[in-house]
């Protein structure tokens, strides 16, 4: 549990920048695949699955807090690499993950399931 929890932490704390597994698991001084083992265990996702699902989550907050900020200037703060990779996750739905517009542009709905 206190292993989870400092995975768990990590993620939240550094989101916004370049992780990897490896990462992630030193942040906890685990081996990768322990970190694979112990947070899939207690969370049900990977420790990168669940990273994902945060960013989608602190981007879908921007998205509707700030709706004016361009998608490029949203995907950057969370992390994404390219606002195409994120601009596609949210359309699709990929990891259970959708944010929905309305017909201006704006945000009128925010899912991401099993967070």
């Amino acid at each position: 549990r206190q292993r989870q929890m400092c995975i768990r932490d990590s993620i939240h704390t550094h989101y916004f920048e370049p992780l990897q597994l490896s990462d992630i698991a030193q942040a906890a001084d685990l081996s990768e695949r322990e970190c694979l083992r112990c947070f899939n265990r207690t969370i049900g996702d990977t420790p990168v699955q669940y990273l994902l699902k945060h960013r989608l989550l602190r981007s879908a907050a921007m998205l509707h807090s700030v709706p004016s900020a361009s998608i490029a200037e949203i995907s950057a703060k969370c992390g994404f690499d390219h606002p195409s990779y994120y601009t596609l996750i949210i359309k699709s739905g990929e990891d259970s993950a959708n944010i929905e517009f309305d017909h201006d542009g704006s945000v009128s709905g925010i899912y991401v399931s099993n967070y």
